[in-house]
């Protein structure tokens, strides 16, 4: 009872989150506080009072950059691994195939080229979307869908921290350089692996879900 409650809690908490783009919130902020923090350096940035204006320019400007962070995070991710969602997409149905066995339905996975792949994959959302039983798979899809979001845009703000320790190497100490710029290269892989593990998975599991609940 006590971990249906807590567990009903947290569930309300993400959709809330959702609504408010809690993806780029997190990665905006970071972005934007590594961008203030390196322009100090630079240029008289001032003091900062806290009052209705600032608190104002500070949400539009931690927004910017979560949509910047988020977009540049997933353009830098994909540019060498073109075609991967295609192959994890294609084996996934080939497995499912496999499991349905010779009595099951089954998705004539040849019959599709990279375009109608993609708009396969949008149809099968829709279809699971509206389908009752298959409600819990899609609360989970949405959270990994917020991960992989989330780290999509820190990785963009690990590369930004490296460009700031680079900037920065001649205004501090070296071993304030060498900490931040391993730091952000070790983030930056981390954030990456698991953005790509979080989109793997959704492709797996949303092909499960959609033979399981829609086609059988």
């Amino acid at each position: 009872m006590e971990y249906t409650s807590i567990n009903q809690i947290i569930e309300k908490i993400s959709s809330t989150l959702n609504f408010f783009d809690f993806t780029f919130i997190v990665s905006g902020f970071t972005s934007l506080s590594i961008t203030y923090y390196t322009l100090s350096y630079y240029i008289d940035t001032g003091t900062l009072e806290l009052n209705f204006k600032n608190i104002v320019f500070a949400i539009f400007f931690t927004y910017i950059f979560g949509i910047l962070s988020f977009a540049g995070g997933k353009k830098i991710r994909l540019f060498n691994i073109k075609g991967r969602f295609n192959t994890v997409f294609k084996q996934a149905i080939i497995c499912e195939n496999k499991i349905s066995g010779v009595g099951g339905k089954k998705i004539k996975i040849n019959e599709y080229d990279s375009d109608t792949l993609e708009q396969l994959y949008t149809r099968m959302w829709i279809d699971l979307r509206s389908n009752k039983d298959g409600i819990e798979t899609v609360i989970y899809l949405n959270r990994s869908v917020m991960m992989q979001s989330i780290c999509e845009g820190l990785f963009f703000s690990s590369i930004l921290l490296l460009i700031s320790s680079i900037l920065l190497c001649f205004k501090t100490d070296n071993g304030y350089f060498c900490i931040v710029t391993i730091a952000s290269v070790a983030c930056g892989y981390l954030f990456k692996k698991e953005a790509q593990r979080s989109a793997e998975i959704q492709i797996k599991e949303l092909v499960s879900a959609y033979y399981k609940f829609i086609l059988n």
